[in-house]
């Protein structure tokens, strides 16, 4: 009885040594995934910038086609106060007044405050659903409401009936805006991330500069295409981004959230040439999840101590550019200019100036924001 006695205590004794070694492997085995996290972060941040540039090609061609997706977001802002300055579009969809034909204030005022709620709406959604089911099906639903949405507005027969196709085309819009900005965050190395980032606005500002260039070439025309050509020309953009993004892998980010190792490093093998860099690259991504669980989940704790600094710091600088009242030039300069007695075909001329200076900021913080800082 004794012996048995002293033979449980003994197997007791070795199971809980063989916990504490197991526990002390998966510590060590950590312990190097960390180190190795760390140290794929700090070689990054080394590199060269141009050799970062030509480096994994696959990884800059995802990164291509959002960009591209992006265009349509500064295209249909430009697009929404464009049209109402057509005469063609006037006349239609107008009424007239003082010896002209003009679109009504309310329905002016509509597309600027809708489009504005509608932005909001696709922002929230797009994030919302994104968290749920992952970056790639929000990027191919949005570009299947935008091409839908397109549609509507092109087939429009009344200004309602245009209304509530931009409507759905600026909740689309913004939806692209968000994830991708996040896809492009999620796949780019560090010491070229803040450029990739950066070019989302460039994208954005090249939108509205072939849309000033497509409407200084239409406003004269006299048939419904005056307007409609600047609708139809999204098509290509949408189109193009939904049938790309049919063949596009998921976020890595997304797939480590969620559990799916293998799933996650299958996917960094494909964007990037080396496989040391994949493989670094997903411990520095885990690295950073790992960091995020130690935080606080508490959404008032960005309202507390320190985070109230950086909450207030990320709220200003997204106001600076709406409160500088760049958005109402933005989307109704041409209009703006016709008010002053300027003919439509200068004012489109002006615009196309105003996007020009635009794209010029935008690229030239590109480069400032990674080789001086942001």
């Amino acid at each position: 009885m004794e012996d048995t006695t002293m033979e449980d205590t003994t197997m007791e004794i070795k199971t809980e040594e063989l916990r504490v070694v197991a526990d002390d492997r998966s510590s060590i085995v950590q312990s190097k995934g960390e180190i190795h996290g760390r140290a794929i972060q700090q070689q990054e941040h080394n590199r060269g910038y141009l050799e970062s540039f030509g480096k994994d090609p696959k990884l800059l061609f995802w990164v291509a086609l959002l960009l591209w997706a992006q265009v349509v977001q500064g295209f249909e802002s430009q697009a929404s106060g464009t049209v109402i300055g057509i005469g063609v579009f006037k006349r239609r969809f107008g009424v007239y007044l003082d010896g002209e034909y003009d679109v009504a204030t309310k329905w002016q005022s509509a597309m600027s405050g809708g489009g504005t709620a509608a932005i909001m709406v696709g922002a929230w959604l797009g994030s919302y659903i994104a968290d749920m089911v992952g970056n790639k099906p929000v990027i191919m639903a949005a570009a299947a409401l935008g091409m839908a949405s397109i549609g509507i507005e092109f087939a429009a027969t009344s200004i309602g009936m245009y209304f509530g196709g931009k409507f759905l085309n600026f909740v689309a819009v913004r939806a692209f805006m968000n994830n991708c900005t996040t896809y492009i965050a999620d796949i780019s190395p560090l010491t070229i991330r803040a450029s990739l980032v950066g070019l989302n606005n460039v994208a954005q500002c090249v939108g509205p500069l072939i849309c000033a260039v497509m409407a200084y070439y239409t406003t004269n025309w006299t048939d419904d295409w005056s307007w409609k050509s600047l609708i139809c020309t999204q098509w290509g953009f949408a189109g193009i981004t939904l049938i790309g993004s049919i063949f596009m892998p998921e976020s890595p980010v997304y797939l480590l959230e969620k559990g799916k190792e293998t799933a996650a490093r299958k996917v960094l093998s494909s964007l990037y040439s080396k496989p040391s860099d994949a493989e670094g690259h997903f411990e520095s991504i885990k690295l950073t999840l790992q960091e995020a669980e130690t935080q606080s989940s508490n959404l008032m704790d960005c309202f507390r101590g320190t985070n109230l600094r950086r909450t207030l710091i990320a709220i200003l600088v997204f106001q600076a550019q709406p409160m500088s009242g760049l958005g109402f030039v933005y989307n109704y300069g041409a209009l703006m200019y016709q008010y002053l007695g300027i003919s439509d075909r200068q004012s489109f001329l002006l615009s196309i100036g105003g996007q020009i200076l635009s794209i010029s900021g935008a690229f030239i913080a590109v480069l400032v924001s990674d080789l001086y800082g942001r």
